[in-house]
């Protein structure tokens, strides 16, 4: 991943504008019955790879109700974090959305991906251009990070990897839901049947 430009995104809504979080504090001192909570803080992380801030801004954010942090997470020695990711496969409106705006907004087709989860976990992760092959062609070709699923059972595939973005062969093994000799860099695959 070197050369490549990282920035990280805290978006949290300003004092005023704090709906969700008041929700979940009230939801947190009511039905958990832990009164000492004096407030709660919702804060929204977006990873952004190669894809500069300061010209997507209002996708991420909205000036008039959000306050962004670049790269430091702000919390107080005093306060508590707890992290909320989507699981697997689970549809996150807010990531989608964003990225439909990105590829107005570039003319690019774009795609998001999670290394951990292989797919969008919690929020935007990461984003880049699909290979051009793909773009230029995309007969048959599926992308898990564009909605479509994983193939239903064990069989040869050719698959286009995040790393140099060319087309190899690689085994998809049902049982552990992987593309073998390619674990978690797999942004594209075709299904292919042996003659």
């Amino acid at each position: 991943m070197t050369g490549r430009k990282e920035q990280l995104l805290f978006v949290e809504k300003k004092k005023g504008f704090r709906d969700e979080a008041d929700r979940l504090l009230w939801d947190l001192k009511s039905f958990l019955k832990i009164e000492k909570l004096k407030t709660v803080r919702v804060i929204n992380l977006y990873k952004l790879i190669d894809v500069p801030y300061h010209a997507l801004r209002g996708i991420f954010d909205s000036p008039q109700t959000d306050a962004v942090t670049l790269n430091t997470l702000p919390i107080s020695e005093n306060e508590r974090m707890i992290g909320i990711r989507y699981v697997k496969g689970q549809y996150d409106s807010r990531a989608y959305w964003a990225k439909e705006c990105v590829q107005i907004l570039t003319g690019r087709e774009m795609f998001y991906y999670d290394h951990e989860n292989r797919f969008a976990a919690h929020r935007i992760t990461k984003w880049a251009p699909m290979p051009e092959h793909i773009i230029v062609d995309p007969a048959g070709w599926k992308s898990e990070f564009r909605g479509d699923g994983l193939p239903k059972k064990s069989d040869w595939c050719l698959v286009c990897t995040e790393k140099d973005k060319l087309v190899h062969f690689a085994w998809f093994n049902e049982k552990t839901q992987d593309f073998s000799g390619y674990r978690n860099q797999v942004i594209a695959f075709m299904e292919i049947s042996p003659r």
